[in-house]
């Protein structure tokens, strides 16, 4: 067994890891050093193999995700406790099943991972997951339509703890074993995803142009103060002199230059009204008629002073033909959405499309929402095609975009991701990012592009994706039982 020293020297590599994963440039774009993905984990496994104290581990979880949420402009406290959450689930488990040199040893460890990731989902979406970095690589995550985020979770805690394996176990012969498992669970797994993009490349599904508008600030009726012309938005400073005319006049130009025929604009950025009644009359005057005017499919974000953050779509003929609270606002950083009406699907006429005799159906889903896989899971269920995303990031979580890439993939389904100013974004049913517009400061910009809709029939992770942590926590409450009762499952490699 190591010293304590020495396992913190080892055990605290991953905390300096894990936030270097994804790297800002103050140019623009962010550096996604993906492969670290593949090694981040393997120091704290080596640790707490070689007899890591229990509250290492957890500071070792707690600093990656303090290092994170600093690079994200999310206050540490937060990241901090997560990823304490994070280092005591951890710990929890495998002091129920001990990291023992056994055959399953990399499964367990997947299978703990992703239940972890469960857990943690539900209090903070899949922004914060080990697997983010990957949304750059859509070719090498395409089995995500198979098994889900939890599945891409499961197989890289699998592929962390086999690296982790070859490290400690001493045999030679058994560390050969481990290889060629590693080499053979690797390459079915891109094998699969390569044939999967090179299949949907050649996709004759029908086709829409779409446009996502940001106005590059926000209203100064939406804010509760403007000083200088800026507010303080995640320690930036957001313009708030933005114009609904220059909007619009926007919207119209997008619609000549580009041809759209469906357009998003940015979250909850038309507002503060008074009450929905307020609201629904400015959709009536103001927004019906441009969407009638362009003969467009329009999704606009609005907010009402209570907090009812809203995404309001509008048919070519000017109706309404919903509206959408956000379900799923950001509760770590006090964001309420006061309104909701659950996840609405909407059908259209497809001849403003030039699809006689059918219907597209389409869903609106606000920003964070992406962050939940069963949000997109759901619609796809009911037939989805298109996925209208108003959405107000900030200049830090430029990388937020990783969330549409993988809803994108899971469901089969193109996003059309609309920001107030930094990281709008076209995603197609593959997990390319087919147009976008990235910027570390807010700017007016119109983001357009064609899509093919999505298949109406659901993929195996829209249907079955929230079953795998199941089989996950079934599979290691198997193991735990059956060394509690002395069957020995596992095999010793030395």
């Amino acid at each position: 067994m190591w010293s304590t020293r020495r396992s913190a020297a080892v055990s605290l590599i991953t905390a300096l890891i894990w936030p270097l994963r994804s790297i800002k440039l103050d140019s623009g774009p962010v550096l996604e050093l993906w492969p670290l993905c593949l090694i981040v984990l393997v120091p704290v496994l080596t640790a707490q193999r070689n007899g890591a104290p229990l509250w290492l581990i957890i500071l070792t979880f707690a600093l990656a995700s303090a290092g994170y949420a600093w690079t994200i402009a999310v206050p540490i406290t937060v990241g901090m406790c997560l990823g304490a959450v994070v280092g005591l689930l951890w710990s929890l488990f495998f002091r129920l099943l001990p990291l023992r040199d056994s055959t399953a040893f990399p499964v367990i460890v997947g299978s703990v991972w992703a239940c972890i990731q469960y857990l943690i989902v539900e209090i903070a979406g899949t922004m914060p997951a080990l697997s983010s970095p990957l949304y750059v690589v859509p070719f090498l995550i395409q089995p995500l339509s198979l098994v889900g985020f939890y599945g891409l979770e499961f197989a890289l805690g699998s592929f962390n703890a086999c690296v982790a394996q070859l490290l400690f176990t001493p045999s030679k012969q058994r560390r050969r074993r481990i290889f060629k498992g590693l080499i053979l669970g690797t390459t079915l797994w891109v094998g699969t995803s390569v044939l999967q993009y090179s299949t949907l490349g050649s996709s004759t599904s029908p086709t829409a142009p779409v446009a996502a508008i940001s106005p590059g600030g926000l209203l100064p009726t939406a804010v509760l103060f403007c000083r200088n012309g800026t507010r303080p938005h995640f320690g930036e400073a957001l313009p708030c002199t933005a114009s609904l005319d220059e909007q619009m006049e926007a919207t119209r130009r997008a619609f000549s230059e580009s041809g759209a025929k469906i357009v998003v604009w940015s979250e909850a950025w038309v507002g503060a009204y008074e009450s929905l009644d307020e609201l629904e009359q400015a959709v009536a005057e103001t927004f019906a008629p441009l969407a009638r005017e362009l003969h467009i499919l329009f999704t606009v974000g609005m907010h009402t002073l209570d907090r009812a953050n809203l995404a309001v779509t509008i048919s070519p003929e000017g109706e309404v033909l919903g509206y959408y609270g956000k379900m799923h606002p950001v509760k770590l950083l006090g964001e309420k959405s006061t309104v909701t009406y659950g996840y609405t699907d909407l059908e259209v006429e497809g001849g403003w499309l030039g699809l006689s005799n059918l219907t597209v159906k389409v869903a609106p889903l606000i920003c964070y929402d992406m962050d939940f896989p069963e949000s997109a899971a759901s619609l796809k269920r009911r037939g989805v095609e298109l996925i209208l995303s108003p959405s107000s990031d900030w200049s830090a979580m430029r990388n937020h975009i990783a969330a549409y890439v993988f809803r994108a993939i899971e469901n089969r389904v193109p996003i059309v991701k609309a920001d107030t100013g930094w990281d709008s974004a076209i995603v197609d049913a593959r997990g390319d990012i087919t147009a976008s517009y990235m910027s570390p400061v807010s700017q007016r910009h119109a983001v357009a592009g064609t899509v093919h809709l999505g298949s109406s029939e659901p993929t195996m992770a829209s249907l079955y994706g929230r079953v795998v942590p199941l089989i996950f926590l079934l599979f290691l409450n198997t193991v735990f039982w059956k060394r509690l009762n002395g069957l020995g499952i596992y095999v010793k490699l030395s």
